[in-house]
């Protein structure tokens, strides 16, 4: 009977032993589970986090795929190095992605700021502000037929862009890389490179005032055929040409200076509009 009784009392005891293993099992779950969500919720929460963007584009043969990434600060461009803190298990994408490109004959182009552009706004809102601020005065003079008034406006307007536009290819060599470094002070190289391309690509101020008011000029003469040719073909045709030329024959300086190849062949347009419709609206 005392036999039958330690029996039971034996198995009475196993039960709340297993109870106590399968707890500590649960709890190495949920202590696994809570792990995993904060390491979610560190790389989720991580400055550096990607915030991914993808665009796929058939055009013709090829394809274009774009992808942007959010930063949270500089980006490393010479070599895509991550952000990430661990350096060795991140920051391969990037590299196998151009590796497929360039063993496919394909190529990839990787940028953070596009400096040289909003450069090329603050600069060209000079001339644009004057063309368009100048185009009334024009229409005004040439509809009441004062011809001596649009002479003399024609002939400042001549004497203010040449000056202007010296004035802003000398401020530009000089002041080149203070500018670029509001954008690319974050990679030398990157720096070195845009403030060499941008002193060449500021040559492009000196015609291109003149290209800009001449188009609104014909405008403000009711020539809307002109102005329309010599906009189409500095803003589309001549870009084209140069862009596919110069850097065949000038390397990566002939990408800088395409702009300013093309100001220069839509200069020639202008003055040869100009030369030509003198005569028929009396304006030299």
């Amino acid at each position: 009977m005392s036999e039958n009784n330690k029996n039971v009392d034996f198995n009475d005891e196993k039960e709340p032993i297993d109870s106590i293993e399968q707890t500590v099992e649960d709890l190495k779950k949920k202590i696994a589970e809570l792990s995993e969500e904060k390491e979610l919720e560190a790389e989720n929460n991580n400055e550096a986090a990607d915030e991914r963007m993808q665009k796929i584009q058939e055009i013709k043969d090829a394809t274009v795929n774009t992808l942007k990434n959010s930063i949270s600060d500089t980006v490393n461009l010479n070599g895509f190095q991550s952000q990430k803190a661990d350096k060795i298990m991140h920051g391969w994408g990037i590299k196998n992605i151009k590796q497929i490109v360039d063993e496919n004959h394909g190529e990839m182009q990787c940028a953070c700021k596009d400096g040289m552009f909003d450069v090329n706004i603050i600069f060209m809102a000079i001339f644009l502000g004057y063309s368009i601020g100048s185009a009334p005065i024009v229409s005004y003079h040439y509809g009441a037929e004062n011809h001596t008034e649009l002479k003399s406006m024609f002939r400042k307007s001549l004497i203010l862009l040449t000056v202007s536009g010296v004035i802003l290819v000398v401020l530009s060599e000089l002041v080149a890389r203070p500018l670029v470094m509001i954008f690319t002070s974050y990679d030398p190289e990157l720096l070195d490179m845009t403030a060499s391309g941008f002193q060449l690509y500021a040559l492009a101020f000196l015609p291109m005032g003149f290209n800009v008011w001449g188009s609104a000029f014909f405008t403000a003469l009711n020539n809307g055929a002109v102005s329309a040719c010599i906009s189409f073909l500095r803003t589309l045709v001549f870009q084209i040409i140069v862009v596919l030329t110069l850097p065949i024959l000038l390397d990566i300086d002939g990408i800088w200076l395409s702009i300013v190849a093309a100001e220069l062949l839509s200069l020639a347009v202008t003055v040869s509009f100009l030369l030509v419709k003198r005569k028929r609206y009396q304006y030299a």
